[in-house]
């Protein structure tokens, strides 16, 4: 996340200095995969913490898991 919100802080440095749009969106993009390299990271975490949960809870992870998938997708 620091590195997405780094990314953000330039690309909100470079619309107060007018520079060239292209950049901007270069930037932009790279704000995109820092976003979309954390929220991989944190599914594979929830798909890891499923692991280690007992049988008894698995269902309710399991659940979670599919609607962080669908909010993602």
């Amino acid at each position: 996340m620091s590195r997405a919100s780094g990314h953000l802080d330039a690309v909100i440095r470079m619309l107060d200095e007018n520079q060239p749009y292209a950049d901007v969106l270069l930037q932009l993009m790279a704000v995109r995969g820092a976003l979309e390299k954390a929220t991989g990271l944190i599914l594979e975490d929830m798909l890891e913490a499923l692991e280690n949960t007992p049988k008894a809870e698995q269902e309710k992870l399991i659940q979670t898991i599919r609607e962080g998938i669908r909010v993602v997708s």
